[in-house]
């Protein structure tokens, strides 16, 4: 294990948080390597340090005071309108960027000054692109009657090599 993940671990290895596994492995570092063992104890006099302050009581009025003040902070950071929180929400972006590339189509569609032209060459490359799937569709469909065919004459020509085959003779 190196140092720096180790040192990561000491806290809770301290506090007894930390599984079975790991606390072997961090137990078989501290053994090999004296500059995290002396981190572990430094880390032991500081807690024993913050143990042994003494602790003070807090005045009941300064305890509500501090326990209204995140109440208070939630009230000021929440938005007025509540529509924003959806635009912001990961999860809304692909649909606002899909609305945003639908408005910016329309709006060149409606607002070019050539609208008529972009009208009739986008009827015509939908057309096409229209009239090449049903080309593709009757290739597909014509294809069934046209393997039955391709079987016979593929029998057809194993049929022949193998009497060809049988009818010559063999030589030695």
């Amino acid at each position: 294990m190196k140092c720096a993940r180790l040192q990561k671990l000491l806290l809770p290895y301290l506090e007894n948080e930390l599984s079975p596994k790991k606390k072997k492995l961090v137990e078989a570092h501290l053994r090999t390597c004296r500059n995290c063992s002396r981190e572990l104890e430094s880390l032991k006099k500081v807690s024993l340090l913050l143990a042994s302050l003494p602790e003070f009581e807090i005045r009941p009025a300064l305890q509500a005071r501090l326990y209204s003040l995140p109440a208070q902070f939630e009230i000021e950071r929440r938005p007025r309108w509540h529509l924003l929180d959806f635009f912001l929400k990961p999860s809304a972006q692909p649909i606002i960027a899909t609305v945003c590339i639908f408005l910016i189509f329309i709006s060149f569609f409606f607002y070019h000054p050539d609208g008529r032209y972009l009208s009739q060459s986008f009827k015509e490359k939908v057309s096409l692109f229209f009239g090449r799937i049903e080309k593709t569709v009757s290739r597909v469909e014509g294809l069934p009657g046209y393997m039955p065919l391709v079987r016979k004459n593929i029998i057809d020509s194993l049929k022949h090599i193998v009497q060809t085959r049988a009818e010559m003779p063999e030589k030695i």
